[in-house]
């Protein structure tokens, strides 16, 4: 039986971020269709895993239900601790087929290098390898 009020996001959590979710915690969770977030109460940790997927079930009640439907997806958002990582805007990267490059500063002068990014965080790129904190990057034409 449906009843408005009493809807839950029920949530496959992977086991190693299973640390991060407490029974009682207020989380935030996305319902995509509605474009929205929302916040509500883990309710119920189930006790087991699923060995095929390696991930434990967390309900969270909905504290608002409107427009929400039995049924629809939604994203547990787990808090994680803040991580420093190396980012860099999108106006000095250089693209040239599937390679994407930056101009680096040095004494003897600039030094284009192939660098590896993640997908763009707001308007900032994740750099995961081809470049070190502190290392300055050439904005605008550089050669």
């Amino acid at each position: 039986m449906y009843e408005q009020g009493r809807l839950w996001l029920e949530a496959n959590v992977p086991e190693d971020l299973m640390g991060h979710v407490r029974l009682n915690e207020l989380l935030t969770f996305r319902i995509d269709a509605l474009s929205r977030e929302m916040r509500g109460r883990v309710v119920q940790i189930v006790p087991s895993s699923d060995p095929a997927s390696r991930t434990v079930v967390a309900r969270v009640r909905l504290g608002e239900t409107m427009d929400v439907l039995p049924g629809m997806f939604g994203r547990l958002l787990i808090p994680m601790k803040a991580e420093q990582v190396l980012a860099v805007p999108a106006s000095p990267l250089i693209r040239a087929g599937q390679l994407t490059m930056v101009d680096v500063s040095q004494d003897a002068g600039i030094e284009r290098r192939t660098v590896q990014l993640a997908p763009a965080i707001g308007s900032q790129f994740e750099v995961l390898s081809g470049l070190a904190a502190g290392e300055t990057v050439v904005i605008g034409k550089a050669r």
